[in-house]
């Protein structure tokens, strides 16, 4: 594995999974993680999504910086080399586009598990993404 890939919606399961993702890479080897928030504008006219998707841009951009402060005293930046990235796409989409990027990738994501049997189990937003993309998935609850 060369990349461990952790999708953030800035939420305490998302930093659980952070911090498992840093476990698993000291015990793989693997020193790069990439912090990834996907974003995704709701349908509206023109004029309104450009000012949405700024809006949305900046926010996403904003709390990626305060991400990033929070690992550096937390002291995974001695560590690994953690990137942070901001993609305006829903989460799977945004989650593919990143591993054509590298051949070997792994993703780790937190999961509150609120919705449905299988959203109990692991949370929508993680069952989408286990049967949606091409690699290891570990899903980490709260």
């Amino acid at each position: 594995m060369k990349r461990i890939i952790v999708p953030t919606d800035f939420s305490k399961s998302a930093w659980n999974a952070l911090l498992y993702a840093a476990d698993l890479g000291e015990e793989l080897g693997i020193k790069e993680i990439l912090l990834l928030n996907a974003y995704h504008a709701p349908t509206a006219n023109v004029s309104t999504l450009v000012s949405i998707e700024r809006i949305m841009k900046k926010d996403s951009c904003k709390c990626l910086d305060l991400r990033m402060e929070k690992i550096k005293k937390a002291g995974l930046t001695e560590k690994f080399n953690i990137e942070s990235k901001s993609v305006h796409a829903g989460l799977v989409d945004a989650l593919n586009y990143q591993l054509e990027d590298y051949n070997e990738q792994v993703i780790v994501m937190g999961s509150l598990g609120k919705t449905g049997l299988v959203g109990k189990l692991l949370g929508s937003n993680a069952s989408y993404v286990t049967r949606e993309v091409d690699c290891p998935v570990f899903v980490v609850p709260l």
